[in-house]
């Protein structure tokens, strides 16, 4: 008898074993489409806005200011007048960490102020992280770049 009850014990557990096995999900590309952010990166101020463009519009301009606002500018002296910009390719992981990828700095601008790769550098460093962009249609937080331009003006 007490056999019987360990054998019905252990086909009891053993089928309720196999109803708990987890399945996979698949995800044709059909069903991602990784050409677009559904919801580009952005930081809590700009979440007031309700189309897409304006938020995102909204986020480079807030970036570009921390940017700004983290560089030491009364350190940094010219010989010349400048009026340029410098783009920088900006990426955005899915973790909302913030890195530089790329910078486009004339020659002037280079000539004039020669530390200005590692002053952006540690500008960068600097910023805080952000909301990053998500794939709404299967809520998935994703990597993204874009160009960011930063105006540099004298006096």
């Amino acid at each position: 008898m007490r056999l019987i009850c360990c054998v019905i014990t252990i086909l009891i557990f053993s089928g309720c074993y196999n109803n708990l096995k987890t399945s996979k999900i698949n995800l044709s590309t059909d069903d991602i489409s990784w050409q677009t952010n559904d919801e580009f990166p952005s930081i809590d101020f700009c979440d007031q806005f309700k189309s897409n463009f304006e938020r995102f519009s909204c986020f480079k301009n807030k970036l570009s200011e921390l940017i700004l606002n983290k560089i030491d500018l009364e350190s940094i002296s010219v010989n010349q007048r400048l009026n340029d910009t410098i783009i920088v390719d900006i990426l955005i992981d899915k973790r909302g960490e913030i890195s530089l990828v790329n910078k486009k700095i004339n020659d002037l601008i280079k000539e004039q102020i020669p530390n200005i790769e590692s002053i952006l550098d540690s500008a960068i460093l600097k910023l805080p992280t952000v909301l990053p962009a998500v794939k709404t249609n299967i809520g998935v937080e994703v990597d993204s770049t874009f160009e960011l331009p930063l105006i540099i003006k004298s006096s």
